[in-house]
């Protein structure tokens, strides 16, 4: 394998060779390891993600969730459930590794919700935490049509101080097991769903 990179600035074109020498940092300070040596580690262990696989197409199927201005909001301390339509073009599939992300705002000190991710069979369990979430985790199942449940049942919520609306935002599904930062899905951009 060999790298071809383009200095813009300079106009320089360089190639890097497999046996060429990179210079790595690890716990024992800066090694040296082949090009090919590298690329084979990364390829071994990293993950990365990107595209969002989810669009901005919530519905709510619970009278208690309501979706507006892409936030979901649970209004009140009762079961609940709300379904996020996937990109036609995601085609997820059984034994691939995904990662939820989002943002939760509003959940009061010393509560808890826990979400559950089902595709028909449940996939995934999180604690809710205010700030940007993530779970990873592998399909386990794939009869879900065009979208992913997600629901809090009975024995997934705790409030002793009282129950106030909490709010998730910013959906992003993607391969791998790496959260990068928020993105429409390409979809969403070229149809304005997003509003810019």
């Amino acid at each position: 394998m060999s790298l071809d990179t383009k200095d813009v600035t300079q106009g320089v074109v360089s190639t890097i060779s497999d046996d060429a020498l990179v210079m790595v940092a690890g716990s024992g300070g800066w090694s040296p390891i082949s090009f090919a040596d590298l690329a084979k580690a990364v390829r071994g262990t990293l993950q990365i993600g990107g595209r969002n696989l989810l669009l901005c197409e919530v519905k709510p199927s619970s009278p208690n969730v309501t979706f507006a201005n892409n936030i979901v909001t649970f209004n009140a301390n009762a079961d609940i459930y709300f379904y996020i339509k996937v990109a036609p073009s995601a085609n997820l599939k059984i034994g691939e590794t995904y990662t939820l992300s989002f943002d939760c705002e509003g959940l009061k000190a010393g509560n808890s919700w826990v979400l559950n991710g089902v595709i028909n069979a449940r996939c995934f369990n999180i604690n809710l935490a205010n700030g940007r979430n993530k779970v990873t985790f592998v399909m386990n199942q794939l009869q879900l049509g065009d979208g992913v449940w997600f629901m809090f049942d009975d024995g997934a919520r705790f409030f002793p101080n009282g129950f106030t609306p909490v709010t998730l935002s910013n959906f992003k599904l993607e391969r791998g097991n790496i959260a990068t930062e928020w993105t429409p899905a390409p979809e969403d951009l070229a149809s304005g769903a997003w509003g810019g």
